[in-house]
């Protein structure tokens, strides 16, 4: 091939095919780009943080407790996660009866006030812990809210490890 007919081709600045390529890749990024962000706004929990509704029997055993104040009918189980799963039971019971499951089912352990961000008691329980309910791979955290009628909101998270 001689090379007057290499020298005689477009540039490939000039040429149609160029410019597609050069437009839609960039394109493609914005996209993906917009449809990730608006995935992000419009999802009520992108990542996976809201729950589905799981059986209450299967949290209490994966949080080492055996009963709950309440008939297990009346409390709301949830199960999730993105990269930590977790495992919910949330409750209302007058205030007298918490306190005695509390003691029944994790002796040794108090509901503090201070460190507690959402509630105006809670209980923080790793698995390391001595007297802890489960021997490894778990944290678990109890949050208790008075309702001002006697009785009191409460929420159990176990997440597992």
């Amino acid at each position: 091939m001689s090379e007057g007919v290499v020298d005689q081709r477009k540039p490939l600045r000039k040429r149609w095919w160029f410019w597609l390529v050069v437009a839609g890749i960039p394109a493609v990024f914005v996209a993906l780009f917009v449809w990730l962000a608006l995935w992000l706004v419009v999802s009520d929990e992108p990542l996976g943080a809201d729950g589905e509704p799981t059986d209450c029997a299967g949290v209490l055993d994966t949080a080492g407790l055996t009963t709950l104040p309440v008939e297990q009918s009346e409390a709301e189980c949830t199960e999730g996660g993105f990269q930590d799963a977790f495992e919910t039971v949330d409750f209302t019971a007058p205030q007298a009866d918490v306190d005695a499951w509390l003691a029944d089912e994790l002796p040794g352990f108090e509901p503090v006030t201070e460190s507690c961000t959402d509630a105006d008691a809670c209980l923080e329980i790793s698995w390391d812990e001595p007297n802890a309910p489960q021997d490894e791979g778990w944290h678990l955290d109890i949050e208790l809210t008075e309702q001002g009628d006697g009785t009191t909101a409460v929420s159990v998270m176990v997440f597992t490890v």
